[in-house]
Order: structure tokens, then sequence, then C-alpha cells
């Protein structure tokens, strides 16, 4: 078998390129719109979870977006804490940053 990997899905993949990607890699044409339903469900989910746990911490000076759902949800989060834009970073590659930060950490 051969599957094609997609190392990180963002917003815009899903909402513009998606439909035309998913018509290509999904067997049955009529499952498409069932998948991208799926999908912005678990995503609106995930961005519930994540604003809560941010919800939980008070007094942020600065903000670093990292891990793989970073490119997902890091409008929402900058939305939601409000921060300057030069307190608030999304690391260039979010899962590299993740696995680095938590080596740092022992």
């Amino acid at each position: 078998m051969r599957y094609h990997t997609v190392p990180l899905l963002r917003r815009s993949d899903i909402s513009v390129h998606g439909t035309h990607y998913l018509a290509n890699n999904i067997n049955d044409p009529r499952a498409v719109d069932g998948i991208k339903q799926a999908i912005h469900s678990g995503i609106a989910r995930y961005r519930a979870r994540v604003l809560e746990a941010v919800d939980r911490f008070k007094g942020y000076t600065h903000i670093v977006v990292v891990g793989g759902g970073a490119c997902l949800l890091a409008d929402d989060i900058r939305t939601h804490v409000n921060l300057r834009e030069d307190r608030f970073f999304v690391a260039q590659d979010p899962q590299s940053a993740l696995v680095h930060g938590l080596k740092a950490l022992g």
C-alpha cells in the first residue's frame, strides 16, 4: 500500500484547498463532505479545549504557540488572549519547537 501524509495541516488547507485535496485522495467522492464536516468538528472541539486550558492561567506576558495544532489554532489563541503583536509568537516549525522545548526541560 502507498500512503501520502501531510506533515502539517493548516486551516487554509482545509478551507481553500481541502475539497480538491480530499476529492483526489478519498476513494468515495460522496464521503468528502462528511469528512470535511468531521475535520471542522474536530478542530472546533480542539479549539475549545485549548482555549479552556489557556483560561486556567492568568498573567501571560508572552505566548509562544508550538505543537502540531499551532497553525490551526494560532489565530484563535491570539484573539482570545489579546496580547500585543510583539508578545505573541508562532514557532516556524511548531512540532520541532515542542520537541526541543521538552528536551530542554529535561
